[in-house]
């Protein structure tokens, strides 16, 4: 199966029956397909012979699920579900390609996104501030939390035949800033940039008009470094969270986006990608609950721009067009495939309706 095959069926998870659910929910170690049978969830003995990816306990369970098909709203290890996962594992040049289309997928998004989506035409247009010198574009500048290297930040020497990040990102922005008339300051936030030589505290210039900064670390410890010419401003005007997973329990999540507020600004732009139409709802839900985002402003995935309340950038739900193209095996589920940032959402948090 190939991309566009995979883009052509929607959101995709695997069959589970009633039993093996709830041996999932006793086991939260458990991973049908990886760790146990796809089928029952008994010790495996066996993969599937043509993918080699997703295991058995016999072949009479393999059979079984190779019996429901892709059309299936939860399909099994039908022929397009092991063909996809044989072709991820074993063909070097398309691995290749899909890793750059895949790393590209996150200046590509960001930029599409400010061109193009409704939801942020304000943020561009009227945002940011000025150096105060006459003449001077206005500098907007974004967040990037929860950043990664091998993921928002990658080798400069490119990897995979691609171009680094630093030139991604300024192929991808250096539109935006001519469109905009703006300049671009990127800041990227995470535990997982240690590694990333540009994280020293360094302002890193991407082109003329966008410079970029790297903080290892949590996003709270930035609100309190004096960082280089004071770069990093307390709030942004647009926040991004690429595939954040904000109800994972091992991230505090609640305690770094309370950080993203100050009294002047209770409000801040925001853009989020998930891997799944279900974690889009479930970060949805998770940000309603929190109180950071409207109950219900999100109607669904999918719903049309709500501009009920003028003051806010208008809330937004959906595909995200500009994913990659490397189709992943979920850590889950044996025969879930999945592309990184294969959704998104955004409109605006609020702190003032944090609940207590």
């Amino acid at each position: 199966m190939s991309y566009d095959d995979f883009q052509s069926y929607p959101s995709q998870a695997s069959n589970v029956t009633d039993e093996l659910g709830e041996l999932m929910a006793n086991d939260p170690d458990l991973c049908p397909g990886l760790n146990a049978c796809m089928v029952c969830g008994l010790p495996t003995t066996m993969f599937c012979p043509k993918c080699r990816m997703v295991s058995y306990c016999s072949k009479e369970c393999l059979k079984s699920d190779a019996c429901v098909p892709m059309s299936s709203p939860t399909p099994g290890h039908c022929v397009e579900i092991c063909d996809a996962l044989r072709s991820s594992s074993s063909n070097v040049n398309d691995e290749e390609e899909g890793d750059r289309s895949e790393l590209e997928s996150y200046p590509s998004t960001l930029s599409n996104v400010l061109l193009s989506h409704p939801s942020f035409e304000g943020v561009v247009q009227e945002g940011g501030r000025r150096d105060g010198k006459k003449g001077e574009r206005r500098i907007l500048q974004v967040h990037i939390v929860g950043a990664q290297k091998g993921s928002e930040v990658w080798d400069e020497k490119g990897g995979y035949g691609g171009s680094g990040w630093v030139s991604a990102y300024s192929d991808a922005l250096d539109e935006v800033c001519e469109t905009f008339d703006v300049s671009l300051e990127l800041v990227f936030v995470g535990e997982g940039l240690k590694e990333v030589k540009e994280a020293d505290g360094r302002i890193v210039k991407l082109s003329k008009t966008c410079h970029a900064y790297l903080h290892s670390g949590k996003y709270e410890a930035l609100k309190n470094k004096v960082t280089p010419n004071n770069f990093v401003r307390r709030t942004p005007d647009l926040l991004v969270f690429f595939n954040a997973g904000f109800t994972c329990l091992d991230y505090d999540w609640s305690g770094c986006l309370s950080t993203c507020f100050s009294p002047r600004s209770p409000t801040v732009p925001f853009l989020a990608t998930t891997n799944s139409e279900m974690e889009n709802f479930n970060d949805i839900e998770w940000l309603e609950e929190n109180g950071f985002v409207k109950e219900g402003s999100i109607a669904g995935l999918g719903a049309d721009v709500d501009d009920t309340d003028v003051d806010e950038v208008p809330l937004f739900a959906g595909p995200n067009p500009f994913q990659g193209s490397k189709i992943r095996q979920s850590g889950i589920l044996g025969n879930d495939l999945y592309t990184k940032s294969s959704f998104m959402f955004g409109g605006c948090m609020t702190f003032g309706r944090r609940k207590k």
